[in-house]
């Protein structure tokens, strides 16, 4: 089982095709590992732009 399935099945991916048994097992792993989903947000990920100007006083 590839880390990928495993990230998909824990964000609830619709589309994924697994057998219910797998999907079971990585439920019960990930809560036996008291795994928790990231908060972060795309927010988390806002860019910063700063600005310097140089002025000379003559």
């Amino acid at each position: 089982m590839s880390l990928a399935t495993v990230s998909r099945v824990l964000n609830y991916d619709q589309t994924l095709s697994v057998n219910e048994a797998t999907r079971q097992k990585i439920f019960e792993t990930a809560e036996a590992m008291h795994y928790h989903k990231s908060r972060k947000t795309r927010k988390s990920k806002q860019k910063r732009l700063a600005i310097c100007l140089w002025c000379d006083q003559d």
